[in-house]
């Protein structure tokens, strides 16, 4: 029987009924019967060491007949278990979060046909979980509780065999710190094709229509290193990121690919972006060596898009920004309307604020358009409406004075539109008609009708009517 300390049991030998000569196929083999009887909250780990033999009793090796692996699982059919991470001819499972019930030892096998497999030890420890220097680490103390510990290596530092070594001593997966974003995989200048390359997914196939008649080529064989050893050291890898209004390249949003263009469509750009995405994963999921998808091994989870609610990049707008939702303006009987985007980012509650380039953008417009009347839609107010000097401590628009500064300094300005606030109110300010809009949402449910009349050799005059209605469930 098993001490209270250590404990050996050697088992026999089971045949493995499911034994599976192709791309990573597996067995379970039940352990229960070696537990019976045992408290396991005494315990923090299990270890389970084993052999594997072909149907000629051969003992089977990684050099000789493929790859083998073991892991523990707590579940019969689940491949995850407790513990994600194995290693050849062991396995080990944190005991921390184990209530009883069944326990499996999980044989993966890729190409080896395993026949038979021997048991030759069980072994149980005591200690703390949370202690490395007892044996235990980071992704056997919390492992059973978020199933991947992993952290982040940059390139040199995953073909570093110290780093690797640490690393995986304490987690089991692993990010790479750049080299799986975009400007990493696109450059910082582009290396453009005049056709799609050689073994790039067929854009025909595309949901969104590939509108350029370049084709920028993507850095893929930078990731079957990072791929390859993560894989041989028993790590799975979270790739990220393919969306992020960081470290992208300008010239990605940009006519021709050319950074000094202007910015493309929406459409071209939902283009580029399906190209982008499934070349780097079919790339992955098609990485092969040895006979071995290692890409569809290692990496288990994607992040597509990160940070999207991010809108300002340095009191700029981002990149993605500028193509999905760029500065817009209409005009209509000489009337010019501008609609400015205000942001949101790092300011805590409902303050909000315009950025320089949006600033910019107004000044720019109202002195192209000098001569006309210019109307502005927008969120923020720069006057605030009455009755709301109580709430200018959640709701106020930061650096205001920027905004009326700039404003002074054009006489074309005939109202500029506003919401935030869910109140109607109306004031004027050197010349300007400050027009705050009620909220749909809020009671008593009303919207605003705005009229701007124009004579002849007279000033226009806006004319508003609120109009209150009831939503019937």
């Amino acid at each position: 029987p098993l001490n209270s300390l250590w404990g050996f049991k050697y088992g026999g030998t089971w045949k493995n009924a499911e034994a599976y000569a192709g791309q990573w196929g597996g067995s379970f083999y039940n352990l229960t019967s070696y537990i019976a009887g045992l408290d396991m909250k005494k315990y923090t780990k299990l270890t389970v060491e084993a052999d594997a033999y072909d149907a000629n009793h051969k003992k089977l090796t990684d050099t000789n007949q493929g790859y083998i692996g073991f892991k523990l699982s707590n579940r019969q059919g689940d491949w995850w278990g407790f513990s994600d991470a194995y290693v050849n001819r062991k396995a080990t499972l944190s005991t921390g979060g184990y209530d009883g019930g069944e326990l499996y030892l999980v044989v993966q096998n890729m190409q080896a046909a395993v026949a038979y497999i021997e048991v030759t030890s069980i072994t149980l420890e005591t200690g703390s979980l949370t202690n490395v220097n007892d044996g235990s680490s980071l992704k056997l103390a919390f492992g059973d509780i978020f199933g991947k510990v992993g952290n982040c290596l940059s390139g040199f530092q995953v073909n570093n065999g110290d780093a690797m070594s640490f690393l995986k001593s304490q987690y089991n997966s692993v990010t790479m710190g750049n080299e799986t974003k975009p400007d990493h995989l696109l450059g910082g200048a582009p290396n453009l094709s005049n056709s799609n390359p050689q073994g790039y997914v067929d854009t025909a196939t595309f949901t969104n229509k590939y509108r350029d008649s370049m084709y920028p080529q993507i850095n893929l064989s930078s990731l079957g290193q990072y791929i390859e050893n993560a894989y041989n050291n028993g790590l799975k890898m979270r790739f990220h990121v393919f969306v992020w209004h960081k470290q992208t390249p300008k010239w990605f949003f940009k006519k021709n690919f050319d950074e000094n263009q202007g910015w493309v469509t929406p459409e071209v750009m939902n283009g580029r972006l399906e190209y982008y995405i499934r070349n780097v994963m079919t790339y992955v999921y098609t990485y092969q060596k040895d006979g071995v998808y290692m890409g569809r091994e290692v990496i288990d989870n994607w992040d597509m898009v990160n940070e999207y609610m991010h809108n300002d990049d340095d009191d700029h707008k981002s990149y993605w920004d500028e193509v999905y939702y760029p500065a817009y303006k209409f005009e209509k009987d000489n009337f010019v309307f501008l609609i400015v985007d205000g942001a949101k980012e790092v300011i805590p509650g409902s303050v909000g604020y315009y950025r320089a380039d949006a600033l910019k953008w107004v000044d720019k417009e109202l002195t192209k358009n000098a001569k006309k009347n210019v109307i502005i839609f927008q969120h923020f107010p720069v006057e605030y409406p009455e009755g709301v000097e109580s709430r200018l401590k959640t709701h106020k628009t930061y650096r205001v004075d920027e905004y009326r500064e700039l404003l002074d300094k054009h006489h074309n300005l005939l109202a500029i539109i506003s919401g935030h606030f869910h109140v109607n109110s109306e004031n004027m300010k050197n010349g300007v008609y400050h027009i705050s809009s009620p909220s749909l949402l809020t009671l008593p449910q009303a919207y605003k009708i705005i009229d701007i009349v124009t004579t002849k050799e007279f000033s226009p005059i806006i004319y508003t009517q609120l109009r209150e209605f009831e939503v019937k469930e």
